[in-house]
């Protein structure tokens, strides 16, 4: 009796060490943190010349279309497909600042396509910023069975341009505390990523953002941080852009409403249009909330904007368009500021 409960004492403790070996080892990231922020140049970006600009922010979903996140294992011809529909989609518009959320670099999910290299090439957007928001050597998700695991993962954020990116901010948003510390430890990183991005000799601030799904305070208050952070940049052109996860009809007291009262920021999609379910962006099988925006300031003109329907269901959102202008910064600066006087 006594040796069977030394075995089994072995074999639980040898359990034990093995499952928090794993567990060490999996939520443990793969890159080092200087390589969270990268700029990447497949050739040289020359200023166009243009004085109208086409921007396009477009949650990704990785290429898993309505599959995100479910327990399903997707062949890579599935990706490729998602892929071709996407470059063909977003191709027909002359595109010359794509925001990016839920893209895969190196991804077991996505067969380790870099996603953003593959976009850059077929679109003509030779300038990058990457932000990783995702790096984990072995996600267990979704839970079974095992094979549809995530795996080895790292995925974040992107601004894609065919005008040189001067500079890349990468910023850590707060977390949800509510999260148990084993969940909490596999967990993405909510990011505000913003770039410089020159345009016609003026620096144009791009701030890409993927907000907090799940917890609505939390979302709150980094909705906040993500104010206060556009305000340090309030003084020069600046595109909010990005995946709120936030409705302004569907939940009460949506915290998008913080960005679209803001007196300095326009919303590209007026708020009464978004009501219109032919304007709503998530999901894009059967689009009933609209969580995508494109907000800018006063040093920008909106001339249109769009929903756009051509990608399909190569990711779970539908992507978002505008063209603008950009608006005589001096006589505006001077007014702004007499205005604070």
């Amino acid at each position: 009796m006594k040796k069977l409960l030394t075995l089994l004492a072995v074999i639980l403790l040898t359990i034990v060490i093995s499952a928090s070996g794993f567990y060490f080892w999996a939520s443990s990231p793969g890159l080092d943190v200087s390589e969270y922020a990268q700029l990447k140049n497949l050739s040289l970006a020359k200023e166009s010349p243009d004085s109208t600009w086409t921007i396009v922010t477009y949650n990704i979903g990785y290429l898993s279309g309505m599959t995100n996140n479910l327990p399903y294992r997707k062949n890579q011809k599935f990706f490729e497909e998602n892929m071709s529909q996407v470059v063909k989609a977003l191709g027909s518009h002359s595109i010359d600042i794509l925001a990016l959320q839920e893209i895969d670099f190196h991804a077991n999910r996505s067969y380790f396509v870099k996603q953003d290299e593959v976009l850059m090439q077929q679109l003509s957007l030779p300038q990058g910023a990457l932000a990783v928001n995702w790096d984990k050597n072995y996600v267990p998700f979704p839970y079974f069975p095992f094979e549809v695991h995530f795996g080895r993962l790292v995925s974040g954020q992107a601004i894609l341009s065919n005008n040189p990116i001067k500079e890349q901010k990468r910023i850590v948003l707060e977390r949800p505390y509510k999260h148990p510390f084993y969940y909490d430890a596999f967990y993405i990183d909510r990011l505000a990523q913003v770039c410089t991005v020159q345009l016609n000799g003026e620096e144009v601030i791009v701030m890409n953002i993927h907000l907090e799904a799940f917890d609505q305070e939390t979302r709150r208050r980094q909705s906040k941080y993500v104010l206060d952070l556009y305000k340090k940049y309030q003084d020069k052109p600046v595109l909010l852009v990005g995946d709120f996860n936030s409705d302004p009809h569907q939940s009460e007291n949506p915290t998008i409403t913080l960005f679209l009262q803001e007196a300095g920021l326009k919303s590209a999609v007026p708020v009464e249009a978004s009501k219109n379910l032919n304007l709503c962006t998530y999901p894009s099988d059967n689009p009933n909330e609209h969580i995508d925006f494109i907000f800018y300031n006063q040093y920008i003109q909106a001339l249109d904007w769009k929903v756009l329907k051509g990608t399909h269901t190569a990711s779970d959102h539908l992507p978002v368009l505008m063209n603008f202008r950009l608006n005589n910064n001096k006589a505006l600066s001077q007014i702004h500021n007499e205005s604070r006087l």
